[in-house]
């Protein structure tokens, strides 16, 4: 189930690290395409890894909700960045690319101590099989 498998890659990743996670799942049916299901799952990954090495956070939320579109939202509560300073790098880029390959919307959000959220928007229309 996907989102049990972000739930426990988020707890291996902040183990060691101080991090709490709060975890939420109001949908248990998450039916994509094998490929669509290993891009959102690395866009997932990439972030837990940014947040676990730049952010400083002591709280991670993750939140994996239906509505007329299915929602993830990814945040954190570190020492954020200013966009337009921070060097986008492969992980950056890899995190844009992915969405737009699967044809989600990513939305990033950070400011300099106010922490850091991602939310990835997917069309159940697309998506669903």
């Amino acid at each position: 189930q996907f989102g049990l498998k972000v739930k426990e890659f988020a707890e291996r990743t902040f183990m060691s690290k101080q991090i709490l996670l709060h975890f939420t799942n109001t949908d248990q049916q998450l039916h994509l395409s094998p490929e669509h299901t290993l891009n959102l799952y690395r866009i997932c990954q990439e972030v837990i890894n940014n947040a676990s090495k730049y952010s400083q956070c002591k709280n991670f939320n993750v939140s994996i909700f239906p509505n007329n579109e299915f929602i993830i939202e990814l945040s954190d509560d570190g020492i954020g960045f200013n966009e337009a300073e921070v060097e986008k790098g492969y992980g950056l880029n890899n995190l844009h690319t992915r969405a737009s390959e699967m044809k989600a919307k990513l939305e990033m959000n950070s400011e300099k101590g106010k922490g850091t959220s991602y939310k990835i928007h997917l069309d159940r229309t697309i998506f669903w099989k």
